[in-house]
């Protein structure tokens, strides 16, 4: 079964290669999706892929990479897009193309 999430992770995740990190860990699950920087220094993205793979990525996202201090993962369910998204890139804000 197939699951997206958006998500948002607060914390001390700028300026620690946590988009950088969070591809390594997307592609180690098998996900496809995007994170990228906000101005408010919190991390934004989606995720998508089988369901136990997602899972995998949000437990990675709430710990990050060293160096890291995660506060809070939020998360919101999406609806399945198969094939929108090809593989976990890193975005910039004012990408609109979300």
């Amino acid at each position: 079964m197939k699951r997206r999430v958006r998500f948002r992770v607060l914390g001390r995740v700028q300026g620690v290669a946590y988009r950088a990190s969070a591809v390594d860990a997307a592609r180690r699950d098998g996900v496809v999706g995007w994170v990228r920087n906000l101005p408010s220094g919190e991390v934004d993205g989606v995720v998508e892929g089988e369901a136990s793979a997602v899972d995998a990525f949000l437990a990675w996202a709430a710990r990050g990479p060293w160096g890291a201090r995660v506060e809070r993962v939020s998360t919101v369910d999406e609806e399945v897009t198969d094939g929108e998204l090809e593989r976990f890139e890193i975005r910039r804000w004012g990408d609109d193309r979300y």
